[in-house]
């Protein structure tokens, strides 16, 4: 192309070809990328001049133009035209067409001229959504014609058939959602600090030290990131952090606060926002407690009340939960499932299938139903070994209470120490007897004890407990502190115990009339209590019936 331009100009210079004159600029070629624009006025002098310029140019440069991709535009006389069009070889083009996106036309600019363009727009915004629109309705076809694809009547409506087989649908999956799904889990591993290595380079291309939920899309980035980014509108509301040292979440930043970040709740002034934007979660804890910092506005006062509402404090790093799944991870499948169209109603199947009448209508008709087969079990309450104490502990919920509670003893049988809590809200069984474990290692930790054995009847905490199963987040800052705490002892166990063999600490559950924390020392042990302590001294034995 450069040999060209330097070979028109040559051949401008003597006037050999005329040129077109604007305004005393004189107009001869235009070079945009690969392409060359030429113009000349339609005589035989001008063609024949600019056919052996292009003659020229391929025998210096090796390269010769392609004829079937250029064309040639012509105004003025028409009888001019054919005779220009066959010295020169170039078939003729008509305006306006597209070139680089964009019209070129004659006259002035109207709406029908731009119409490619702004199809062109629509297409570029509607890509993945007619693609998705196309692939449903494959699937749809194949539903309802078969393999050859064939354009039937739908029997059931399509909104139905993506719904799951319990509510009613034949549980496939809407790409549109789905798709939307994996971006909101993209995002996630960004937000979470993964280590994978595409969240890894993502954070270091794209965030440079700003925090995702804030930064605007870059649009010299790739075309996938504002779409990634996208997903914080419908996962920023739904967040929840778990707050221990508050040093890895930005205090104005990140939505740690039920969803919305402090600049969201907030109307502040430049002067004090700019001081607050790299501050951290930190600076509002003391000691494990939330304590108010000096430049904290009046007016904020109804949102520290929510952030009080909050737990913080203790040994780990703050966690990002996504509170809709056990885990507190976001995948995809957890972010179609809150995505999803969902059904009014669920078709569960009939539990009437399990009513008293069936057997009668066995026994009716001559069907013979096995008995259910029983096994009993002996179940005592074992002391520790020399040096050793074990803790006893329990949940208790009901309709109104929730606590749990946690007896000591060491290898006399003697009691040591116990301790009820009240819960100030209603929990998981599980997760009290989670709690119940943590806090009989405290009380161990406290006495100086060296050796503990934590028995429950709980079998999902005991599995916690040693790192099995998935543990849900709402235990993570339970298990955090319970793993924290277990270096400081010499040796620990803990192990599952039937209801039978946990009868002190399920009788604590009783005690209705404490508010907080109550421990009980060895000579404030009731009447009762101590009754069931000398029934457990003495090895008293009880069955436990169990179906197999």
């Amino acid at each position: 192309m450069e040999i060209r331009s330097q070979k028109l100009e040559s051949d401008l210079t003597p006037g050999r070809i005329s040129t077109f004159a604007k305004q005393s600029i004189a107009i001869s070629h235009l070079l945009f990328s690969d392409d060359l624009l030429i113009f000349a006025p339609i005589t035989k002098v001008s063609g024949r001049l600019l056919k052996k310029l292009l003659l020229d140019c391929a025998e210096l440069s090796g390269l010769e133009f392609n004829s079937d991709k250029s064309a040639l535009f012509c105004g003025g006389r028409e009888d001019l035209h054919q005779q220009f069009i066959l010295e020169l070889g170039i078939p003729k083009g008509s305006l306006p067409v597209n070139y680089l996106g964009l019209p070129l036309f004659t006259g002035a600019l109207n709406s029908r001229l731009c119409l490619p363009l702004v199809d062109k727009m629509r297409k570029r915004l509607q890509c993945w959504h007619g693609t998705i629109k196309a692939l449903e309705k494959m699937i749809r076809s194949f539903l309802w014609g078969g393999p050859t694809l064939r354009r039937t009547l739908n029997h059931v409506n399509w909104r139905t058939v993506y719904l799951p087989k319990v509510e009613g649908g034949l549980g496939l999956k809407r790409i549109g959602e789905w798709s939307k799904a994996a971006l909101g889990a993209r995002f996630w591993e960004v937000a979470v600090g993964s280590q994978s290595i595409w969240a890894t380079w993502i954070s270091r291309r794209y965030l440079h030290k700003q925090s995702i939920w804030t930064m605007k899309p870059s649009i010299s980035g790739s075309w996938i990131w504002p779409k990634i980014l996208a997903a914080r509108s419908w996962i920023t509301p739904q967040v929840q952090y778990l707050i221990f040292s508050g040093e890895g979440v930005s205090a104005w930043d990140d939505p740690w606060i039920q969803g919305a970040s402090l600049s969201e709740l907030t109307s502040t002034p430049g002067t004090l926002r700019d001081p607050l934007m790299d501050l951290q979660v930190a600076a509002m804890i003391n000691q494990g407690q939330w304590t108010k910092p000096p430049w904290w506005d009046t007016s904020w006062d109804l949102i520290w009340d929510q952030i009080q509402e909050m737990e913080c404090g203790g040994q780990g790093a703050d966690i990002l939960i996504w509170p809709h799944s056990i885990s507190g991870a976001l995948f995809s499948p957890m972010a179609w499932e809150f995505l999803r169209t969902k059904a009014h109603t669920s078709r569960q199947r009939p539990q009437g299938v399990w009513s008293p009448t069936i057997q009668k209508l066995a026994e009716n008709w001559g069907i013979t139903i096995l008995p259910l087969q029983c096994k009993q079990f002996f179940v005592t309450w074992r002391p520790p070994e020399v040096d050793w104490v074990k803790s006893n502990s329990d949940g208790a919920l009901s309709a109104d209470r929730a606590g749990y509670e946690a007896v000591m003893r060491d290898h006399t049988w003697a009691l040591v120490e116990a301790v009820v809590v009240q819960e100030p809200r209603l929990q998981s069984i599980n997760l009290l007897a989670h709690k119940a474990i943590l806090h009989g290692l405290k009380l161990a930790a406290a006495s100086g004890l060296p050796k503990v054995h934590m028995e429950s009847d709980s079998t999902t905490a005991i599995a916690w407990v040693h790192g099995k199963g998935c543990i849900p987040w709402r235990a993570l800052r339970t298990q955090t502190e319970l793993i924290n705490l277990l270096p400081s002892f010499d040796a620990w166990q803990a192990s599952h115990v039937f209801h039978e063999g946990n009868q002190v600490a399920d009788h604590l559950a009783s005690w209705r009339d404490t508010s907080g924390s109550t421990t009980i020392a060895p000579h404030e042990a009731g009447q009762e209590l101590q009754k069931l302590l000398a029934q457990d001294a003495i090895g008293t034995i009880y069955t436990r019936t169990c179906i197999t």
